[in-house]
């Protein structure tokens, strides 16, 4: 598979405000990321509050400018060129944690729907129409919503709102950040089938930020662990659930998995440095 997009050596560091007892105190969020993610990929980002994963999908999208580093997007570098980041941003959208907080609520959902095509080429009323139509049914929801509003919705229906106005501009990259995370266990199970469902049909590639171990296990192909700004350990879904080898990997699965594992598993070095331990599996060496 060709890869998508590529992150080269991305950094961001938060600065507090300086006040009358000193300097504003300064958080690194991404300490120099490097990752790959090819086409029709279903990458899950896990890792601990704080550790930089929902600042890592901003900086993707632009919505958090990185200090330095590259985002590269089939081979082309994105930057604050206008047209250049216009659109990228129209092949790569994002499905935020909270449906409610990021739907207008004084918008219909025709309007939400509809405001997704503004970097498109105008469309005749008709053929927007049925393009809205047609992505409503796509994440299984009644054409006849349109002229309803978010606060008449569910939780795991205005989810799937949100989705729909991801889907609007036929996206090759979908971001999805704690996307179930506010819905309950049965919203989430659907949504997650219904994701599974969607990458099958559509040639959309998945960036999936979750808390949730047990959805990563069972939806993703590829794992990527933060752990202070920096990704620890990176391979396929097998490799990590069952081989962890960085001491914070094994940590986060005992935390939310009840995880065991023989301490003789651990991987360090003092270089602090990438190794390969056998079939894609990365692991970044402990200092």
């Amino acid at each position: 598979m060709s890869v998508l997009l590529e992150l080269r050596g991305l950094t961001k560091t938060f600065h507090g405000r300086r006040s009358a007892s000193g300097p504003g105190v300064a958080v690194r969020a991404l300490g120099g990321i490097d990752l790959s993610v090819a086409s029709g990929e279903h990458l899950s980002i896990v890792g601990g509050s704080g550790c930089g994963k929902t600042t890592l999908a901003r900086a993707v999208l632009g919505l958090t400018k990185p200090d330095s580093g590259a985002i590269l997007f089939r081979g082309n570098k994105v930057d604050g060129e206008t047209a250049r980041l216009r659109d990228f941003r129209r092949q790569a959208r994002m499905v935020f944690q909270d449906p409610f907080a990021s739907l207008d609520p004084r918008f219909s959902v025709r309007a939400i729907l509809q405001e997704a095509l503004c970097l498109e080429t105008p469309m005749k009323a008709a053929a927007r129409e049925e393009k809205m139509r047609t992505v409503l049914r796509s994440v299984e929801l009644a054409e006849d919503i349109l002229g309803r509003y978010p606060h008449e919705f569910s939780g795991g229906e205005r989810q799937r709102i949100s989705l729909a106005r991801a889907l609007m501009t036929d996206p090759a990259l979908l971001i999805l950040d704690e996307a179930v995370s506010s819905v309950d266990v049965l919203a989430q199970q659907k949504i997650l089938n219904l994701l599974a469902r969607l990458q099958a049909r559509l040639p959309v590639t998945y960036i999936f930020i979750s808390h949730n171990l047990r959805a990563v296990r069972k939806i993703s192909r590829k794992i990527a662990v933060m752990s202070h700004g920096r990704i620890v350990e990176y391979g396929a879904v097998a490799d990590i659930f069952e081989r962890p080898a960085h001491r914070y990997t094994r940590q986060l699965l005992r935390a939310a998995l009840e995880y065991r594992c023989e301490e003789s598993q651990d991987i360090e070095s003092s270089n602090g440095t990438w190794r390969d331990i056998g079939g894609g599996h990365w692991v970044l060496s402990e200092e």
